[in-house]
């Protein structure tokens, strides 16, 4: 499931995790970003980690959420590989022109 790596990233798990580690993981990483523990000149890149460590938590500690995320990759990667040779098939076709 290559596609929640990224989400395993930003709480800083590995792929094989257990409950006990994923929650130690998001309040570390939500210690560590809170707006509220951070000068002001770091706030705001905070505020914004700190959002994107809760949507990788809520993801990653709910089946439902995980299964529609995967989905989402997946046709986000579909409708990338075929714009992909749609463009390829465009610059054959001018290549022979």
């Amino acid at each position: 499931m290559a596609y929640f790596a990224w989400l395993r990233h930003k709480l800083w798990v590995e792929k094989w995790h257990t409950e006990d580690e994923l929650k130690k993981a998001y309040k570390k990483a939500s210690i560590k970003y809170h707006p509220d523990k951070n000068t002001w000149d770091k706030a705001p890149e905070a505020e914004k980690m700190m959002k994107k460590i809760t949507v990788a938590y809520e993801i990653l500690t709910d089946d439902w959420k995980m299964y529609e995320y995967e989905k989402e990759q997946r046709e986000i990667i579909r409708v990338a590989q075929k714009a992909a040779s749609k463009k390829k098939s465009l610059k054959k076709r001018r290549k022979k022109k």
